[in-house]
């Protein structure tokens, strides 16, 4: 599969940044069709909706006093 993205591609941080990475890979009508949905665009709109529920919560330290390695 040549036209994959690299599994380490250090540019992807976001959604949008996928989408765009994909659009510049994919015969445009596969990018379009992945980047607007069909039709009537309710899965594409459900599906970024259900996405956007989730929050990345980074770790914190706490009582870091004794360390266990």
């Amino acid at each position: 599969m040549a036209n994959r993205l690299s599994a380490l591609d250090k540019n992807v941080f976001t959604i949008k940044d996928l989408k765009e990475a994909g659009s510049k890979k994919l015969p445009k009508m596969y990018s379009e069709y992945f980047n607007e949905g069909a039709m009537d665009l309710i899965t594409l709109h459900d599906n970024e909706e259900a996405y956007n529920r989730y929050k990345i919560r980074p770790r914190i330290l706490v009582n870091v006093s004794k360390v266990d390695m």
